[in-house]
């Protein structure tokens, strides 16, 4: 009689475990980058990376390394990560030095500050 051997699915729930967490980290950079040209709302990204956005306010450790990150694809880092954060709510105070146009974090910017 023959043996039918199933593959092993181990590796395939690794490669998911491991994966989506890392693409989920990474996507961070881009998203820094859709928002400073303007295509993508501030609220969205937020929506979808608060966890990282809220350790960034939390810890000046993490805030570095993801506004080097975000600089690796925007000029604007570390005004991208505050407006991340301020989208969130996470500002303790507004001191009234936003242009009014960004106060809008549902809507993408109309114009862009990237150079």
């Amino acid at each position: 009689m023959s043996e039918v051997r199933k593959k092993a699915i181990w590796p395939w729930i690794v490669a998911v475990l491991v994966g989506l967490p890392t693409l989920y980290v990474l996507s961070f950079g881009p998203a820094c980058s859709a928002v400073a040209r303007g295509s993508v709302s501030t609220r969205s990204v937020w929506r979808m990376h608060w966890p990282i956005i809220k350790a960034t306010s939390k810890s000046d450790t993490v805030r570095s390394i993801c506004e080097f990150y975000a600089g690796l694809y925007t000029k604007d880092a570390h005004l991208t990560v505050e407006r991340l954060i301020d989208a969130g709510g996470l500002v303790p105070m507004r001191n009234g030095s936003w242009p009014l146009q960004w106060m809008d974090h549902d809507t993408p910017s109309p114009t862009s500050y990237s150079r």
